[in-house]
């Protein structure tokens, strides 16, 4: 079955028992947990860039919903979830 989660609890690199703790809570519902896998920006070029081509960074297109130190809820736009479905179901 596809995931179609309408929320994403995104935890924090290292908080494993909240991690844990947020799976347990939320099994059952049409919400997924996930690890940020951000690591910083990837640009190190010190110098200027001509034009962007991206209209909007892709880090921003989620709602935030709630938050605390170790988490994040956020709405996923559906067409993040059609992807997903998507790059399931092949």
């Amino acid at each position: 079955m596809p995931d179609t989660a309408e929320l994403l609890v995104i935890v924090r690199p290292g908080a494993d028992e909240r991690f844990r703790l947020l799976e347990e809570t939320f099994t059952g519902l049409p919400v997924r947990v996930m690890w940020d896998r951000r690591g910083g920006e990837r640009r190190g070029r010190a110098e200027a860039v001509p034009s962007e081509r991206r209209e909007a960074s892709r880090r921003g297109r989620h709602r935030i919903i709630a938050h605390a130190l170790d988490w994040v809820i956020v709405r996923e736009p559906a067409s993040a979830r059609a992807r997903e479905a998507a790059t399931q179901s092949d």
